[in-house]
């Protein structure tokens, strides 16, 4: 007799009386009636003795009808990853999966066949985080909205770890989460991560530390999985402007500095790549005095003239920086453009009416580094701007510098080695190498180097 012929009740019994999913599975394909008959069963063994991993499978690649015939035949919604890592985090129920993953309709239809109808989202927790700060964290922006508009969920609720759903999406700079959270209006950007130890990572920190934090990290790691430099910037926009507007004033945190300590820290890390609007967001918002020491005895001023940043630079004199401030050495911001060979903020700060001859504690003038580093386009600005002639010892000149310059590679700090008398000192410091007739034959055609 033909295998189809059988009853359903003798095909249901054999079927059963396979062991392995793999078999049930084949049997099942052998024509469409026994795959009717026969795949519900399937997904019964599956939830019964494999964890119901076909339900995780199913949420993992989003596929409703899969999931729904996994959920129609007793498979645990409340199952876990035990056999495999999700987003490297073990032991992840389907519900925090189709959360991590924005499958909205995954959420709901999850969330409706939990057994505990009475418990509201903000029930379930995973290693203690409420599923919304399990969404927020992993940028799902349709779970966010679906979860915000919910009457029985507290968009600002801390979970066990002691973060809301808005300091977990600034602190992996999701934008656009943070931006539907504050659109709630009662956001709090001051609030702190108290739970966890000062000591660790984010222990203390608020949301807008944070998303520096992850700056930090996107500028000197390189790309990262999730949010990228542009993503911290609007980040880093959003909570600034929102504290701007709404003026919030924690008496506590005012009372002990803490936002001001907040401030300086945050434009640490911004004054090296900008953006120069959020430097002047910060600025207005704080009211920090631009011209008081920030670290190592220097002033914002300084530090940002370290770097190429002329918006930065710019944005800071308009607040209020003294341009001829001196730090704890004596140096004044041109003084550390010009060490750094920043050609740019050395033609800013001349055209500002910066002194072109400062010297520190040490003497030293912005030509004098200049000189040193090796920044020949700088030097040639600085002595073009009436420099005068740096107090040059031997000592002072590396012998890189000096061959670069005697090779015609470095020509205005050649010069002003031959002004300064140090050429001929250096010539015996540092004595030439005879060339071969080759070599000079090179030389004359700028071939040797």
């Amino acid at each position: 007799m033909p295998l189809i012929d059988l009853p359903n009740e003798l095909l249901h019994l054999i079927s059963t009386s396979l062991e392995h999913e793999r078999d049930i599975n084949a049997f099942a394909k052998t024509n469409r009636h026994l795959y009717n008959l026969v795949n519900p069963h399937l997904y019964q063994v599956n939830a019964q003795y494999n964890d119901s991993s076909a339900l995780i499978w199913a949420v993992r690649k989003q596929r409703s009808s899969t999931m729904e015939l996994c959920l129609a035949n007793r498979a645990d919604p409340h199952a876990t990853t035990t056999w495999v890592s999700w987003s490297i985090v073990d032991d992840v129920t389907p519900l925090f999966i189709a959360a991590g993953e924005d499958w909205e309709e995954g959420v709901r239809r999850l969330l409706l066949a939990q057994p505990e109808p009475e418990m509201t989202p903000d029930m379930y927790f995973l290693y203690g985080r409420t599923l919304l700060s399990w969404a927020a964290e992993y940028g799902s922006l349709n779970v966010v909205r679906y979860l915000v508009s919910r009457d029985n969920v507290d968009p600002h609720l801390k979970d066990g770890e002691g973060a809301t759903p808005l300091w977990r999406a600034a602190a992996h700079c999701r934008a656009e989460v943070v931006r539907l959270l504050l659109a709630t209006g009662r956001a709090d950007v001051n609030v702190q991560f108290t739970e966890w130890d000062p000591d660790d990572d984010g222990g203390g920190q608020t949301p807008l530390m944070m998303a520096c934090n992850r700056l930090i990290r996107v500028e000197y790691d390189g790309a990262e999985t999730g949010a990228g430099a542009e993503d911290c910037n609007e980040t880093l926009k959003l909570l600034l402007e929102y504290e701007f507007e709404h003026g919030q004033s924690d008496p506590y945190y005012r009372g002990n500095n803490y936002l001001e300590d907040s401030f300086r820290w945050v434009l640490s890390i911004l004054l090296h790549r900008g953006p120069a609007e959020i430097v002047d967001l910060i600025l207005r918002l704080s009211g920090l005095d631009c011209n008081t020491p920030v670290y190592e005895g220097r002033q914002l001023l300084s530090w940002a003239a370290s770097y190429d940043s002329e918006g930065v630079v710019s944005v800071l004199i308009r607040h209020g920086a003294e341009i001829d401030l001196r730090d704890s050495v004596g140096r004044t911001p041109l003084s550390w453009a010009a060490d750094g060979g920043q050609t740019r903020l050395v033609r800013y700060f001349l055209d500002a009416g910066a002194e072109v001859d400062p010297k520190d504690e040490k003497g030293i003038t912005p030509v004098h580094s200049a000189t040193c580093a090796g920044h020949d386009e700088v030097v040639k600005i600085l002595r073009d701007r009436g420099a005068a002639l740096p107090n040059l010892r031997v000592e002072d000149v590396p012998r890189y510098i000096w061959m670069r310059a005697n090779d015609g590679k470095l020509p205005a700090i050649a010069d002003l080695l031959r002004e300064t008398g140090v050429d001929q000192a250096l010539r015996e410091r540092y004595p030439l190498p005879a060339k071969s007739a080759e070599e000079q034959e090179w030389c004359a055609d700028g071939i040797f180097d």
